[in-house]
């Protein structure tokens, strides 16, 4: 769980950059720049308006707008460790039946418990299986988006504290978090998949036929039921899913700061 701690220590620091870096912009500026420009938020959605009645009431809307950001990020916090302890808890079950001393003696006990923790584990896929998803696809854009603002900023040489700083924060985080949720859903695959080794590691060969024939239904039912997350039907939700997100935002990202920097020497 190491992971865990290091992923809500980041959020929460990411949650205050994103706090406070406004404000700090904010009180640097000069009287005219915030009297005659709308000032920065925590986040900058358009509003109707003008800039003199937003500027009025702007702690107002800050404070509002806080509130809102705090309560998702608490909320995402939430689910993710939910996910990632229901993961944890799901592997050590499995983790008891890849133990090959204790088939013998408790074989049809371990078996009917198996079964109890597969339906479980059938139940949790299926209701968390849509919000990895969005999770996935919410961490993939996340990094592209903070990638191009970070490397754009760092090759053109115009840093903007308010701008580098979130966004490099929010790249690491979002990096981090999918990882973790690929590794913690790969974990429980693998401890899944290791049921068979289990099974086959007794001293099946001493034992006779109807324990034998137990064992081969045993493995053929855990093959039968191949309960994994996927993002498509040939895509599973594992760690080469995490090369794959990195690999392809790479690319996207070069593509889209080459883009930028033709058009920047068009224009000049």
């Amino acid at each position: 769980m190491v992971f865990c701690k290091r992923y809500l220590f980041l959020s929460m620091f990411n949650l205050v950059v994103w706090i406070f870096c406004p404000l700090v912009y904010n009180f640097t500026m000069s009287k005219h720049v915030l009297t005659h420009f709308q000032r920065l938020s925590v986040t900058n959605f358009y509003l109707p308006l003008s800039k003199k009645s937003y500027n009025k009431y702007f702690f107002l809307s800050y404070v509002v707008k806080t509130m809102f950001v705090t309560t998702i990020a608490l909320f995402m916090l939430s689910f993710d460790i939910f996910y990632f302890t229901i993961c944890t808890a799901i592997a050590a079950q499995y983790e008891n039946y890849t133990d090959g001393t204790q088939m013998y003696e408790e074989l049809k006990i371990i078996i009917s418990d198996y079964q109890n923790v597969h339906l479980y584990m059938k139940e949790f896929c299926s209701i968390v299986r849509p919000v990895v998803l969005v999770e996935v696809v919410l961490c993939f854009f996340s990094i592209v988006t903070c990638s191009y603002i970070v490397a754009l900023q760092i090759v053109t040489h115009s840093f903007s504290v308010v701008d580098f700083l979130p966004a490099l924060t929010t790249m690491v985080t979002y990096c981090i978090l999918l990882y973790i949720y690929l590794y913690f859903t790969d974990l429980m695959n693998e401890k899944r998949d290791g049921v068979n080794f289990g099974l086959y590691s007794c001293d099946w060969t001493a034992m006779d036929k109807r324990f034998k024939k137990l064992i081969i239904l045993a493995m053929a039912m855990n093959n039968a039921n191949q309960l994994k997350i996927k993002a498509t039907p040939n895509r599973v939700i594992n760690l080469e899913l995490f090369l794959v997100v990195l690999r392809t935002s790479y690319t996207i990202l070069s593509f889209m700061v080459n883009a930028k920097l033709s058009s920047s020497d068009n224009v000049n």
